[in-house]
């Protein structure tokens, strides 16, 4: 990741890497939690999470 990092943005990237990380941990479960709760199944987190894999690979 670093070699393709515009020279003098490392800090900026991997600051922004390193927000992003934590708080993709702390929404992403609660988002799914709720989703559960709301629909009183456990599968229903699935198909939210497929769209966001599917959603990252298309960006990437």
């Amino acid at each position: 990741m670093s070699e393709v990092t515009p020279r003098g943005y490392e800090n900026m990237l991997f600051g922004l890497f390193g927000i992003t990380n934590r708080d993709s941990s702390i929404i992403g479960p609660n988002v799914v939690q709720a989703i559960v709760n709301a629909m009183n199944n456990n599968w229903t987190g699935f198909p939210f999470l497929f769209a966001l894999c599917f959603a990252a690979s298309v960006v990437i």
